[in-house]
């Protein structure tokens, strides 16, 4: 299983195509959700269950991800 980004309603075949993988859900629970309740991201916490981003959302969970992406890019690197 995976956590995936996809457009639940497309338009066109492209948008039908669209899927990215985000992370395993292994990997998912094993090292983003630490990080996310320390961040108190509770959007990004609903992502293996799945959540539905609308435009009007857009903003909110950009704003989410920036903060997890400055979090992981402060980590050490092995």
């Amino acid at each position: 299983m995976s956590v995936l980004a996809f457009i639940s309603t497309p338009q066109n075949e492209y948008e039908k195509s669209f899927a990215v993988p985000v992370a395993t859900e292994e990997f998912f629970y094993d090292c983003w959700i630490p990080a996310i309740n320390a961040l108190n991201l509770q959007w990004v916490n609903l992502f293996p269950s799945g959540i539905e981003i609308t435009k009007e959302d857009l903003d909110e969970h950009t704003r989410s991800l920036n903060i997890f992406d400055i979090f992981l890019q402060g980590l050490p690197k092995n």
